[in-house]
């Protein structure tokens, strides 16, 4: 996704950020998030978005994957092609200050609520985020459903909440999936610093991007949308105890790819997963103990 002037998405979401939309209103009530768009200038109706806050059932599957289960897959993805991340030679660590006040690795996600490559990417991401704090928060959210692969069954990382002592998380979701006449509604703001991390890497500012740690950055989702198909939100979690299952296959050994990415960061902590056996296929893979 780039900075250009805004239009509709196409294929992997790629062809608009900015528009001249403002953020109306935000309320949280009762688990759930309210969107209300606001068109500067326009005679358009706002028009809100309702985001149900993601269940305790489907949040445990997802961020509670059994060790055992990371182990088994390592990296492999049998039915489903995975997509290894860029691993960076010697650029500087990025690290953000943390709520202690300690400086911590950090990692940056960028993407759109309406991307349906970022709806399959948040589901690895937060998989691997999981091993090192907790998510006490999440909201529901599908792609857009006129887009390639639509209506991709994922999460949204507008409005959660996700805690660490090891790393720093900073998500952005620049769009909604609100439709607009300017493509979708702007959602949240990339600050000066965040985008001048993204376009050294990335002048095209593609959605999705993750940067963990300036030591492996992902510039499109590991795996397909199209993989997710068919499937509910529900019963994509709940097969997660499952390493027959080729969705979790594709989630895990993507999720076993971030993990190891953010061990290299951190330096090598928690041990008890930065040395399980998952992760170490998946550093093997990336060459990251060279």
């Amino acid at each position: 996704m780039t900075d250009a002037a805004p239009a509709a998405p196409t294929g992997r979401s790629r062809g608009a950020v900015w528009s001249w939309l403002a953020l109306g209103v935000v309320v949280a009530l009762v688990g759930t998030l309210v969107l209300v768009k606001v068109v500067g200038g326009s005679s358009e109706p706002s028009a809100p978005t309702t985001h149900t806050q993601t269940s305790s059932v489907v949040l445990g599957q997802l961020t509670s994957i059994p060790s055992s289960v990371y182990d088994q897959i390592g990296v492999a993805s049998v039915s489903v092609p995975i997509v290894m991340p860029i691993v960076l030679g010697g650029a500087h660590p990025l690290l953000f200050t943390g709520s202690n006040g300690a400086r911590l690795p950090g990692i940056v996600f960028l993407g759109t609520e309406y991307c349906s490559f970022c709806a399959a990417e948040r589901w690895p991401l937060i998989a691997a985020l999981s091993r090192f704090g907790t998510f006490s928060t999440l909201y529901n959210m599908d792609s857009t459903a006129t887009d390639f692969a639509p209506s991709t069954p994922s999460f949204t990382f507008y409005g959660s909440q996700y805690k660490s002592r090891l790393v720093v998380f900073r998500p952005y979701e620049v769009r909604s999936d609100v439709p607009s006449a300017h493509g979708y509604a702007a959602l949240m703001s990339l600050p000066s610093r965040e985008r001048r991390i993204v376009r050294a890497f990335d002048a095209t500012m593609q959605y999705p991007f993750v940067d963990i740690g300036n030591v492996v950055i992902v510039r499109q989702a590991a795996f397909s949308p199209e993989t997710l198909a068919g499937a509910t939100r529900d019963s994509i979690a709940g097969a997660l105890s499952d390493p027959a299952s080729p969705l979790t296959q594709a989630i895990v050994s993507s999720a076993n790819v971030l993990t190891a990415s953010i061990c290299a960061a951190d330096g090598e902590r928690p041990t008890r997963v930065c040395t399980s056996e998952g992760v170490k296929a998946a550093d093997a893979a990336l060459h990251l103990a060279a």
